[in-house]
């Protein structure tokens, strides 16, 4: 036995030989066969022989070690610090990805961790195929699909397979805050910024007193863009426009009074789309009197966003156009025959808040 159970190599009996003595070639040929059985238990320097137990390293190093070719080697510092073991390459696509994985892998497993450098921005939700072994979902938060820009070009995305899909880890947070606020006085197209979770949508119909109506939509319901009609402000004895998002959120406008009428317009209500819709108010009734002969006009209906214009009292002194947003025109009135004008209504607005 050329080792015993803690690796120390003794001699075989016979030795070590005295000086003067005749060396017996039973004894020199144990020894030389003690040792060459010792050696070959030994692990040589150039790799050919394989290691039979652990190994272990009695609190020492390997040191000047190479960087790892493949899954069975072991990882040096510098391959930790540099990211070589879970650096993905030849990234490709926005939401359908394609990419190479450093080093052969037969197939997905649960705890793999990759990273990779995203070449453009998602629109939608994402998948990833890593060297070939199929296209698996990217998600958020656990199972949450991306919403369109959770992914940006030149981001470093850290991705982990959870046994179904990949979860990305540095995903903006499902509940976060408020970025942007964006304010529509007039007809046109609302398109999101990029990364944007969900939205808060507030607007009214135009004044006459028009309805107010709310409702919170996410990346998905808006899609690229949406359209966005601000409803008009009433002119004279004509009800308001109606506000509305694409088809996701509308608000009726007021209705009108016919001239010389004394009583309020009543405001826009029966508009569509889920959320919260409050009915505008109601505008002031007018006044007369029979003494002079006078009439004062009623004001014109409050929105959410503010109260109407005030009446005319006839003469010179017309009614007062609805200047907050989705407001009534204050009526007209008259001074024996001479008559005033009475105010328009105010348009609409869109308030939409957008959160990452």
């Amino acid at each position: 036995m050329s080792r015993n159970s803690g690796g120390t190599y003794s001699l075989p009996a016979g030795n070590p030989v005295v000086s003067g003595t005749l060396i017996s070639s039973t004894v020199q040929n144990s020894t030389m066969n003690d040792i060459a059985t010792a050696l070959t238990q030994s692990i040589a320097s150039t790799g050919v022989t394989t290691p039979t137990a652990n190994l272990p390293m009695g609190n020492f190093r390997h040191t000047g070690v190479g960087s790892a070719t493949a899954q069975a080697c072991y990882a040096s510092v510098t391959d930790v610090q540099n990211g070589t073991l879970v650096s993905l390459s030849a990234v490709a696509g926005a939401d359908t990805i394609t990419a190479t994985a450093p080093f052969t892998v037969a197939a997905y497993a649960g705890g793999q961790a990759f990273r990779f450098l995203a070449v453009a921005p998602n629109t939608g939700s994402v998948t990833i195929n890593i060297s070939g072994l199929g296209a698996k979902s990217v998600t958020k938060s656990g199972n949450l699909t991306l919403g369109v820009g959770d992914i940006v070009a030149g981001q470093i995305v850290e991705i982990v397979y959870d046994g179904t899909q990949f979860q990305m880890l540095n995903a903006r947070p499902a509940a976060s805050t408020v970025v942007t606020l964006s304010a529509f006085t007039a007809s046109g197209t609302y398109t999101p910024i990029a990364g944007m979770s969900y939205c808060v949508v507030h607007m009214v119909g135009g004044g006459g007193s028009g309805e107010y109506a709310t409702a919170v939509f996410s990346a998905a319901d808006i899609g690229a863009s949406k359209a966005v009609t601000i409803g008009a402000g009433g002119a004279v004895n004509s009800a308001g426009g109606t506000t509305s998002l694409g088809a996701l959120l509308t608000a009726v406008g007021g209705q009108a009074t016919l001239g010389l009428s004394f009583a309020g317009g009543l405001g826009g209500t029966g508009g569509t789309g889920s959320g919260l819709h409050v009915p505008g108010g109601s505008g002031e009734n007018g006044s007369t009197s029979n003494a002079a002969p006078q009439a004062i006009g009623g004001s014109g209906g409050a929105s959410f966003f503010g109260g109407g214009g005030r009446g005319g009292s006839g003469g010179v002194d017309d009614g007062r156009p609805g200047l907050a947003y989705g407001s009534g025109g204050g009526g007209n009135g008259f001074v024996s025959a001479t008559l005033s004008a009475a105010g328009a209504g105010a348009p609409g607005t869109i308030v939409i808040y957008e959160y990452l």
